[in-house]
């Protein structure tokens, strides 16, 4: 049924003999030639986020379509990997996004065009200087995550003062960029207060659900990271296209 994959940066193609009459309707780059034996074509998409998940959990209907469809996907998985010659590259994925359909929805995550932030499915919005905001705002930028040092390296250091400039748009640039000085100077501790105030905010206001927002580490020695793997997490343009 399914056969070889090739990887680029946003998606990976799975291919079969039925592929040249398809070849029309796919994205660059071309997928690879299919050996005549396969007949079933089928193309996975690997984009991060996973789109609108805190949108499909926070509807029941959605999120049993959902799940219902993924359940079905694996049955045919099972039914395909009965017959010969048959390697199944994608089950994992979908037996993960069973297993998060199945669990608890979180509130999507917005940060508005008055810079404010809003969890729209608890009705919350979390209250944050703009300090504070500008160093979550950039951990939403960075799905991956980075090291607490990683801050204050040239280039991580002139994104963060682009965002508070954005947030602060009355001081001067003098000003901002002396505050990003300070905040990555870490003998001055700053950035462990700004830290600090971040987790009691969202802490205070959303009890044990706050680890889905606060940036942790998957395991230990890991870079801190939002959960974007459960949370949709959204900027307005002018922060996002910075």
């Amino acid at each position: 049924m399914v056969t070889t994959t090739r990887h680029s940066d946003k998606m990976a193609y799975i291919c079969t003999n039925e592929q040249k009459d398809m070849q029309a309707d796919l994205s660059k780059p071309t997928p690879p030639t299919a050996d005549p034996q396969w007949d079933i074509v089928a193309m996975i998409t690997f984009l991060p986020p996973i789109c609108g998940l805190s949108e499909v959990m926070a509807d029941e209907h959605a999120r049993q379509i959902n799940l219902q469809l993924a359940v079905d996907i694996v049955r045919q998985i099972e039914r395909a990997q009965e017959k010969e010659n048959v390697k199944i590259v994608f089950l994992d994925d979908v037996v993960h996004y069973i297993e998060l359909l199945s669990g608890e929805g979180f509130s999507a995550l917005h940060v508005n065009r008055r810079f404010d932030i809003e969890l729209p499915f608890y009705n919350v919005r979390i209250a944050l200087p703009p300090l504070a905001k500008a160093i979550y705002i950039l951990y939403m930028r960075h799905r991956d995550g980075f090291y607490r040092k990683q801050i204050a390296e040239p280039g991580m250091a002139d994104e963060l003062r682009r965002i508070y400039k954005v947030l602060q748009p009355k001081r001067s640039d003098g000003d901002i960029s002396q505050t990003i000085a300070d905040l990555t100077d870490f003998s001055k501790k700053n950035l462990d207060r700004q830290m600090s105030i971040i987790n009691k905010a969202f802490r205070v206001r959303l009890g044990d659900k706050a680890a889905h927002y606060l940036p942790t580490g998957k395991r230990k020695g890991a870079p801190r990271s939002l959960d974007f793997e459960r949370v949709t997490f959204s900027l307005p343009p002018i922060l996002g296209n910075l």
